[in-house]
C-alpha cells in the first residue's frame, strides 16, 4: 500500500510541476487600452499578413490617443490585393473614428473605441468583388506542441520514478 501512495503522490507532484509550463503559453489578460482585432472572420496577428478574399491585410499599432481621460489604440490598416486584384473598401464593426484615409483608399488609421472587426473587398481584374475564400497555404502550427511535450515528458518521468521507488521496496 506504502508503495501505491507513494508512486500516486510521485505523479501528483510532477503533474503540478508542469503547471508553469502550461501557464507560459496560456495568454495573460490584456491591458483596457488593447483592442481586439478580427480580420476576415478571424482573430489577427499584427506581425502576419492576415488573408482575405482577394489579398491580405496588415495592421500596426502606431500609437495611443486620449480621450476623455480613456486611452484608445490609433490602428492602421494596409490592404494588399493578390495578383490581378485591387482594393475596393473596407467594411469596419465596431466603435472607431477614421484619422487618416478613407472606407475607399487601400490604408486607413483609426481610433479603436471597442474591439474591430475589419474586413477588406477586393475587386478582380474584370471589376468583380472577389468572392473566392482565402487558401490557407500558411507554414506555421498552432502553438500546441509545448503544453502536450511537457505533459509527455512528466508522464514519463512520473514512470520512471515509480517503477525506481517500485524496485527499492
Amino acid at each position: 500500500m506504502k508503495k501505491k501512495v507513494f508512486a500516486f503522490t510521485m505523479v501528483c507532484l510532477l503533474t503540478v510541476s508542469a503547471v508553469p509550463v502550461f501557464a507560459k503559453s496560456v495568454s495573460s489578460p490584456e491591458p483596457a487600452a488593447e483592442t481586439s482585432v478580427t480580420i476576415g472572420g478571424k482573430v489577427a496577428d499584427e506581425e502576419d499578413d492576415n488573408k482575405v478574399t482577394g489579398g491580405k491585410v496588415s495592421f500596426e499599432v502606431v500609437g495611443e490617443v486620449e480621450e476623455d481621460g480613456q486611452k484608445y489604440q490609433k490602428i492602421e490598416f494596409n490592404a494588399k490585393p493578390d495578383g490581378n486584384n485591387s482594393f475596393f473598401e473596407w467594411q469596419i464593426d465596431g466603435n472607431y473614428k477614421i484619422v487618416e484615409g478613407d472606407l475607399n483608399s487601400g490604408k486607413i488609421v483609426i481610433i479603436a473605441y471597442d474591439d474591430i472587426e475589419i474586413n477588406a473587398v477586393f475587386k478582380d481584374a474584370n471589376g468583380n468583388i472577389v468572392t473566392e475564400g482565402p487558401k490557407d497555404d500558411s507554414t506555421k502550427s498552432p502553438k500546441t506542441g509545448v503544453p502536450v511535450g511537457a505533459l509527455l515528458i512528466t508522464m514519463l518521468g512520473s514512470g520512471a520514478v515509480a517503477i525506481k521507488s517500485r524496485k527499492k521496496f
